[in-house]
Order: structure tokens, then C-alpha cells, then sequence
């Protein structure tokens, strides 16, 4: 029997919106791409092609779509990520680069898989370093603490591969206008093990709750929803 898959984008919007997740997951709504989503997957492709020893600086100035850029995120998203681009270089990180964009699914049990995609691995000696890019500002302290659970079980891939976890993590946003662009993440097992049973409470959560909107937050209704215009919750 083929497996339920799980990604951490999965179980989140459920935590955020039930309606969103049923619209999503279940009724198979086409998604509409808004521009935080559009411009954040041009700079990935554009980080790997610069990994690859290709033009990713060209690659991201070409296909910028300016009419698409979100009101506030101007400066942001025409200068800062391709001055950015133009200066980043596979040397810039501290280790070999053992994975780029690398996709992965590990067994949860029987019945559930957990798939996601590591933007870096890096190698240094015998340990491992994970970086994710985010075209968002830079996290405040109760967002990383949410936000960390992302990287924490995509090390579950690392320890599965090379038999260990990795001492760092890194999420770093190429977007910001300050020098120090990144948020360093030291692994510890408590917060790996508060992130997987975060996994598998949500899990059971929507195997077992009834689908309901949450229209407390505005503008993730109105402005991110990928599916607002198939929601009859929306304000």
C-alpha cells in the first residue's frame, strides 16, 4: 500500500488552516503563486545555478517579474537578492558542498513518509551543516523557534545517510539589508525531538479533526492564501 506523504509545508498549513488544507490536499484546488512564493522559488534557482558553476545572477535579473513584486518588498527583491547573487560564491560556505536542492523521503512508519527538499548540505571533517534559504525578512525569536522545525527534521536525512546529525543549521535570507544575513542554529536533541512529535501530533491531528477555517489572520487569507479564490471564508 503506497504511503501517505508528509512535508513540512503540509502539516503546517493544516496547523494554520484547516479549510486551507482541505481545499489544498483534498479537493485539489489548483494553487495560485503569489509573489513572495514566485520571487523566493527565481532566488533558489538561482543560488543552485550559481553552485553549479552557472550565470545565476543573470538567470534571476532576466526572468524578475517587477509588476509581480509584493507592495514593501521592491528594494528587497530588485536590489538587495541580486547584488546579493552577484557577490555570493560556492566558496562563501565553510566545507565541501555534499547536496544542492537535494529531495528526499524518509519511512515515519508503516503507513506515513516524511519527503522534503535540503536547499545545502555542507561537509567539514566529519560533521555536517544544513542551509536553508528564505526570502523573508530575518526571523524574530518566536517565529525561528516555529520556523526551526523545518530544518530539524530534515536532519533526520543527514543522520539517515551519513549516521549522524548535523552539529549546524543555517537559515539564511539573502533579501535583508544587513550584513549578517543568516540565523545559526546549533542542533540539539531536545528541539529535534519537540519537532518530530510536533510531526506526528499534527499527523494525528488531521486524521482525526474536523476541517475548519481560521480567519483570524488577515493577511494570510486575504493576501497568501494560495487557494483564497476558492475559499468561501475569505474575507
Amino acid at each position: 500500500m503506497e504511503k501517505k506523504r508528509w512535508s513540512y509545508s503540509r502539516l503546517t498549513t493544516h496547523e494554520t488552516c484547516g479549510w486551507q488544507y482541505k481545499l489544498i490536499y483534498e479537493d485539489l484546488m489548483p494553487k495560485e503563486q503569489n509573489g513572495y512564493g514566485e520571487f523566493g522559488t527565481l532566488m533558489h534557482m538561482a543560488i543552485e545555478l550559481i553552485i553549479n558553476g552557472e550565470d545565476g545572477y543573470s538567470f534571476y535579473v532576466d526572468n524578475m517579474n517587477i509588476e509581480n513584486i509584493p507592495n514593501g518588498k521592491f528594494e528587497e527583491y530588485s536590489v538587495v537578492v541580486p547584488e546579493f547573487l552577484r557577490a555570493f560564491k560556492p566558496t562563501s560556505f565553510h566545507g565541501e558542498i555534499v547536496g544542492t536542492e537535494k529531495e528526499f523521503s524518509l519511512d515515519i512508519d508503516s503507513e506515513n513518509e516524511f519527503t522534503g527538499i535540503i536547499d545545502l548540505i555542507l561537509k567539514s571533517d566529519n560533521s555536517y551543516t544544513l542551509v536553508d534559504w528564505k526570502i523573508s525578512k530575518i526571523f524574530n525569536k518566536i517565529t525561528l523557534k516555529e520556523k526551526q522545525k523545518q530544518l530539524y527534521l530534515y536532519s533526520n536525512y543527514v543522520y539517515q545517510t551519513y549516521g549522524v546529525y548535523p552539529n549546524k543549521m543555517f537559515f539564511y535570507f539573502p533579501a535583508v539589508y544587513a550584513n549578517k544575513k543568516y540565523i545559526e542554529i546549533n542542533w540539539l536533541e531536545a528541539d529535534y525531538k519537540e519537532a518530530y512529535n510536533w510531526m506526528l501530533n499534527e499527523i494525528n491531528s488531521v486524521n482525526t479533526t474536523e476541517r475548519k477555517p481560521n480567519t483570524d489572520n488577515w493577511i494570510m487569507c486575504n493576501r497568501l492564501c494560495a487557494v483564497k479564490n476558492h475559499c468561501q471564508y475569505t474575507l
